[in-house]
C-alpha cells in the first residue's frame, strides 16, 4: 500500500490555520497579506499558501501552469484530502480543493500541446508520467467533488473529468486533448488487459 507522507504536505497549510486562529500579530500580516513570490520563485510551502488562499481561476493562465507544474513536482504521491480536512479550517480546505482542478486542467492541456509536437519516445514518457501522476495524486475526492457516485478509481474519474474539460475547450485545444486522450486511454487499457497498474509499471521501468 502506497505510504502517504503528511508532515511534509501539510506544514504550511496547518501554520496558516493556527495563525488564523490566534489572528493577530506580524506573523499572521505576513502570511495572509503580504503579496505571494511567483510560482517559478515560491518555496514548496509558499506553492501551498497558492493553492489554499487564492482563487486560481481569476489568475492568468501563465501562472497558473508554472504553479501547476511545481506543485505536481513538488507534491507527487504525498497527497491525502482527509488529512488536510480533518487537520485544518474548512475554508483552507475547500480552497484547495476547488483550486487543484483548475490547475490540472490547465496541466493536462499544456501536456496535450506538447504531446503534438514531442517525438515518438517523449510521447510515451508523458503518457507514462501522466498515468502515474494520477495514481500517485490518488484521490478520486480531487475529480468527483459533487458527485454521487464516489465509487470510481482515481484514474477513471480523472478521465471522465477530462471529458468534462474538452466539452468547455475550444476546437484547437479539443483535437490537441483528442489525440492525447486516445494515446492515454489506450495505455491504460493495454496495462489494464496485462495487469499492470501504473505505479507497478513506473516502477519497473
Amino acid at each position: 500500500m502506497r505510504q502517504i507522507h503528511r508532515a511534509g504536505l501539510l506544514r504550511l497549510i496547518l501554520l496558516v490555520a493556527v495563525v488564523v486562529v490566534t489572528s493577530g500579530g506580524m506573523i499572521y500580516t505576513r502570511l495572509i497579506y503580504a503579496p505571494l513570490r511567483d510560482p517559478a520563485d515560491a518555496t514548496p510551502e509558499e506553492l501551498l499558501i497558492w493553492a489554499a488562499t487564492v482563487d486560481l481561476s481569476q489568475t492568468p493562465e501563465r501562472t497558473r501552469s508554472t504553479l501547476a507544474v511545481r506543485l505536481e513536482r513538488e507534491y507527487r504521491g504525498r497527497f491525502d484530502p482527509a488529512a488536510i480536512r480533518e487537520s485544518t479550517a474548512p475554508k483552507y480546505y475547500d480552497r484547495v480543493m476547488a483550486n487543484l482542478p483548475i490547475l490540472f486542467r490547465t496541466w493536462v492541456f499544456d501536456r496535450a500541446e506538447a504531446y503534438q509536437e514531442a517525438d515518438p519516445g517523449e510521447r510515451k514518457r508523458l503518457i507514462d508520467d501522466t498515468l502515474s501522476a494520477v495514481d500517485a495524486w490518488g484521490s478520486a475526492e480531487i475529480w468527483n467533488r459533487g458527485a454521487s457516485n464516489g465509487s470510481e478509481s482515481s484514474t477513471t474519474a480523472f478521465l471522465q473529468r477530462i471529458q468534462n474539460w474538452r466539452e468547455e475547450a475550444s476546437i484547437e485545444q479539443r483535437a490537441r486533448l483528442d489525440t492525447f486522450l486516445r494515446d492515454l486511454q489506450a495505455t491504460r487499457l493495454m496495462r489494464a488487459i496485462l495487469g499492470v497498474g501504473e505505479r507497478g509499471n513506473a516502477e519497473k521501468e
